[in-house]
C-alpha cells in the first residue's frame, strides 16, 4: 500500500499524492514506547512520590524481596525462582509509609493456612517505618518441608493494625498475584494497583549483611521489625518487587506463589 501511493504520486507529480503518501507512513508507524517488566512505567516514582511526602496520604506501597538460606550460602532472589525441600527464606519488607506488615500462608503444599507473622514463634513486633528494610519474620526463617507443589504467601501492608484471620476470612478485593516464573502463569493486578520486578536472577548476599544467628523455636531474637537493616547500595535493586496500591486508606495484599521443588 505504502509503495503504490508513493509511485502514483511521483509519476503525475501531484503534490497532494506526496502528502497523502507521507500521511500514510505515520499512520502505518505508530510511535511505541519501551516498557518495563509488569507494563507500569511509573510503579517506582509513584513509589517514592509517597516516601518523599510522608506527611500526604499520596498512595500505599510496598517493595519486597526474598532472603535465601541455601547449603551454607545466602542469596537475594525473588520468586521467579524456584526452591527447593530445606530451603530457608525471610522476605525483606520495603513499605513506602509507616504501617504493619503481615505475612499470612494461604496456601501451604499441604493445603494449610496460617499467620506465619506476627505470631508468638517467629516474632511479634510487626510496626514498619516507610523507607526501611525489614528482614520478616523477625525471630526465625521460614523453612520448606517435603511436600513439594506451590507455596502461596500473602503480604500485607496496612497504615492501621488488623486482625488478619478475620480480615482473610472475609475475603479480599484488589489483590495483587505475583506468579512464579515455573508456573507460566502470568501475574494478575487490580485495575488500581500497579506492579513491576526487577532481574530474578539470585545475588549471593555479603557475609556481614547474611550473619544473624537464627532464633530457636519458640524465641525472639535477631533483628526485630523497629531495627530495620541497613543494605549497600549495589543491593538495593535485585530481585525487587513493587506493588502500590493508588488507594492510600486500602490494605496492600499481594499474593506471592513459591514454586516448591524437592
Amino acid at each position: 500500500m505504502r509503495r503504490c501511493l508513493l509511485r502514483g504520486g511521483l509519476l503525475g507529480n501531484n503534490i497532494w499524492a506526496i502528502a497523502l503518501a507521507l500521511c500514510s507512513l505515520f499512520v502505518m508507524v505508530p510511535h511505541t514506547r519501551a516498557m518495563p517488566v509488569g507494563g507500569q512505567p511509573d510503579v517506582k516514582r509513584l513509589f517514592r512520590t509517597q516516601l518523599e511526602k510522608p506527611g500526604e496520604k499520596v498512595n500505599l506501597g510496598l517493595a519486597y524481596w526474598i532472603e535465601l538460606h541455601r547449603q551454607g550460602k545466602v542469596y537475594r532472589c525473588n520468586n521467579k525462582f524456584a526452591f527447593r525441600s530445606g530451603d530457608a527464606i525471610r522476605i525483606h519488607v520495603i513499605p513506602n509509609s509507616d504501617g504493619y506488615a503481615y505475612i499470612f500462608l494461604k496456601s501451604g503444599s499441604r493445603g494449610d493456612r496460617a499467620v506465619l507473622f506476627p505470631n508468638p514463634k517467629s516474632g511479634t513486633d510487626n510496626r514498619v517505618l516507610g523507607g526501611h528494610d525489614y528482614a520478616l519474620p523477625t525471630a526465625a526463617r521460614l523453612k520448606f518441608d517435603n511436600d513439594a507443589g506451590t507455596e502461596i504467601l500473602t503480604l500485607v501492608l496496612s497504615r492501621k493494625p488488623i486482625d488478619m484471620n478475620r480480615y482473610h476470612s472475609g475475603g479480599v478485593v484488589g489483590r495483587a498475584y505475583v506468579s512464579s516464573a515455573q508456573s507460566g502463569a502470568k501475574d494478575l493486578v487490580p485495575t488500581r494497583m500497579q506492579l513491576c520486578w526487577d532481574d530474578p536472577a539470585p545475588v549471593i548476599i555479603p557475609g556481614e549483611i547474611a550473619a544473624e544467628p537464627e532464633a530457636p523455636a519458640g524465641g525472639e531474637s535477631g533483628t526485630s521489625a523497629s531495627e530495620p537493616k541497613c543494605l549497600p547500595a549495589d543491593l538495593n535493586q535485585a530481585g525487587m518487587v513493587t506493588v502500590i496500591h493508588d488507594d492510600p486508606d486500602e490494605v496492600l495484599s499481594v499474593d506471592i506463589a513459591l514454586e516448591h521443588r524437592m
